[in-house]
């Protein structure tokens, strides 16, 4: 079934029931939605948008660039739905428009269709009529912060929305995402709420202002990154309000133990833990328990997810982790870059992980994060969560520096401090269990560093040593 005709129907079904929540508190239903969608769209076919073209989408609007997305899907052109639009013509794509405000300057498309609020005081199409979508054009990044593009038709996030009843699940109530919703994740959990009558929403500029928001919005679901639970958890443990949130789901990096605990203490609700990748989807799911939990456990794999430690170690046996989907991979290849995926289907991760005899994936940390110590290699992920059992740490982030020698190396760790913080301890306690005698650096900050994706910047944390 076409995914156009899936989204109508779902908007007449559930038209009174508030559909996307806008950065301005704004809380627009589903029958509001549609009329904006279908104005746009019939705005946009004016234009000359039409199937064989590639159209950009430059706006910081949440719920305006939702609706030009969908608008755009009904009109069947490609879709660059990325922040750098310049950077991705780069790498071959070509963009034929950019839909933009008269204020906004991009490089790299053709011509630019200037956006005006009169837009929206236009009329539907009274014979609209809608076209398969054309393929969008997204950025991942993993946990790297080097930007790749890729093309995913977003057909194909609807096909598998049944497929993944034993990943993230069908839909049980309004979302929370806390990365930007030109984020593969994101555009795949908005078609899944979408579908199912449920609402949208994003981040506020802080954990109290969002989890307000979310209160007042019905959130049911939360899906975060670990740098946006911390925000939350603190929220929610300073009084801001919980609302009546049934699920959160933390994915992007391998979560601390204490975070999680602190979250189920502050919600009182279910806490999950995801693994996935633009390139493959949703890998694995688990429910978070405190009493089994050690570093690095993500869940039980997804069923149409086939996993390999490197070259078919044996369970129990760190290595590098490779993906494939027994459907097929989503995409492609990289625009403008090698495949992303071997001749017989895997896909490299850049994890570091390794299945249980039980079947559960243990992600250790990134293969890119491995810290060097004077011949001893440590997971920073492995020392992040060291470093959370010390009194004080809230949160921390490990990276490696050069020595003040050019030689020696040396590990720094940017902690977010509480009452109870002892630099000194903390620098003892890892000397002794990481069992090095490296130069230990400790800065405290109050905020880390993070990408545009939510994941932390370890760039920007080594950055702070300076």
């Amino acid at each position: 079934m076409d995914l156009n005709e899936v989204l109508a129907k779902a908007f007449r079904r559930h038209a009174e029931a508030p559909a996307l929540l806008s950065q301005d508190g704004q809380i627009l239903s589903f029958a509001k939605l549609s009329h904006t969608v279908s104005v746009l769209a019939a705005r946009l076919r004016a234009e000359g948008v039409e199937p064989g073209q590639c159209i950009g989408v430059v706006t910081d609007n949440r719920a305006l660039r939702i609706a030009l997305l969908l608008a755009l899907m009904r009109l069947g052109p490609d879709i660059a739905f990325v922040s750098a639009l310049g950077a991705l013509a780069r790498r071959g794509q070509r963009i034929d428009a950019v839909i933009r405000f008269a204020d906004q300057k991009t490089d790299g498309a053709q011509r630019s269709i200037v956006f005006s609020q009169d837009w929206l005081n236009g009329e539907p199409d009274p014979n609209e009529k809608y076209v398969n979508p054309g393929t969008l054009a997204l950025s991942t990044s993993g946990s790297t912060g080097e930007p790749r593009y890729v093309r995913i038709n977003p057909q194909t996030y609807f096909g598998m929305l049944d497929k993944l009843d034993d990943g993230t699940g069908p839909s049980i109530g309004s979302v929370m995402m806390s990365i930007p919703e030109t984020a593969p994740f994101s555009i795949f959990m908005l078609i899944r709420a979408l579908v199912a009558g449920h609402g949208f929403a994003g981040m506020s500029p802080s954990g109290a202002e969002t989890l307000r928001e979310c209160a007042r919005f019905g959130v049911r679901e939360m899906m975060v990154t670990p740098l946006a639970l911390n925000e939350l958890v603190m929220a929610a443990e300073a009084g801001a309000p919980k609302g009546d949130l049934a699920r959160i789901c933390v994915f992007g990096s391998v979560a601390e133990p204490a975070l999680l605990a602190r979250a189920e203490n502050a919600f009182g609700s279910a806490i999950y833990i995801a693994c996935g990748a633009t390139e493959i989807g949703q890998t694995s799911f688990g429910r978070f328990d405190p009493a089994t939990y050690v570093t690095g456990w993500s869940g039980k794999p997804v069923a149409i997810t086939e996993f390999r430690i490197g070259d078919n170690e044996p369970a129990g046996t760190s290595g590098r982790l490779y993906l494939r989907l027994s459907t097929g991979p989503l995409v492609d290849g990289y625009i403008g870059g090698p495949p992303a995926f071997d001749p017989d289907g895997w896909f490299d991760t850049g994890d570091i992980a390794r299945i249980e005899r039980d079947g559960t994936l243990m992600i250790e940390g990134r293969a890119d994060n491995v810290i060097n110590l004077g011949g001893s290699k440590f997971a920073a992920e492995r020392i992040e969560t060291l470093a959370g059992l010390c009194p004080g740490v809230v949160m921390c982030a490990a990276v490696g520096l050069l020595g003040s020698d050019g030689m020696a190396p040396e590990l720094g760790v940017a902690v977010l401090p509480s009452t109870g913080f002892d630099p000194d301890y903390l620098r003892n306690f890892l000397t002794e269990h990481l069992r090095t005698s490296a130069r230990i650096r400790i800065k405290t900050s109050a905020r880390l560093p993070s990408l545009p994706t939510g994941k932390l910047d370890r760039t920007a944390v080594a950055s702070l040593f300076q």
